[in-house]
């Protein structure tokens, strides 16, 4: 498996970034036609809810490299169900599956004429060895954001026990969550209390 692993990694190297934006453009279709979320549904976790008794940690949970928050939504509404408000932000710094930014307030601007913003695959031939480094930086700022945005919320915010603040992350998230609790952050207004790593 290690051996195959090498090989097709360094077979990618090689393509193009056209050629690897259309395979991963196709792949997303594929999967969307082969295995469409119609197939399982979530609860409703936000929406129709009476009000909580008592204020609910908060949780925002960062996907992982080449995800999305969506890949998590089953683990988000059990959380949900169990007490907690989850927030699964899809990252815009070109880690993701893909990213639409059209509907964001932040100063995050795609440069084409579409608002979606697709994984970025590094450029090995000129390797920036803080391109990951920087990637994490940028999605743990989005993360506080996150954070700022729901506290924020007229709906939501009232709800947060905002001395139960939660971090988490499943791969790359992780180490977003990692960067979080390093105090990476410049400006970060709230304090994290626990992470799951």
């Amino acid at each position: 498996m290690t051996g195959y692993f090498v090989l097709f990694s360094s077979f990618m190297k090689f393509l193009p970034r056209p050629i690897l934006q259309f395979l991963s453009k196709l792949l997303g279709l594929a999967a969307s036609i082969f295995l469409p979320q119609a197939y399982f549904t979530l609860p409703s976790c936000r929406d129709n809810l009476p009000p909580p008794a008592e204020k609910l940690p908060l949780l925002v949970w960062s996907h992982g490299l080449t995800g999305t928050g969506d890949e998590h939504g089953y683990m988000a509404s059990i959380l949900a169900q169990n007490g907690y408000i989850v927030a699964m932000p899809h990252h815009s710094d070109g880690s993701s599956s893909r990213c639409d930014i059209s509907s964001t307030t932040s100063n995050t601007t795609s440069s084409s004429s579409s608002s979606d913003v697709w994984y970025q695959q590094p450029d090995y031939t000129n390797y920036d060895p803080l391109f990951r480094q920087k990637q994490a930086e940028h999605r743990a700022a989005e993360v506080a954001d996150s954070i700022d945005i729901i506290l924020a919320d007229s709906s939501l915010g009232r709800f947060v026990d905002v001395t139960k603040l939660a971090v988490g992350g499943f791969s790359f998230g992780a180490a977003t969550a990692g960067c979080v609790l390093a105090g990476g952050i410049k400006n970060m207004k709230h304090d994290i209390k626990a992470a799951v790593l």
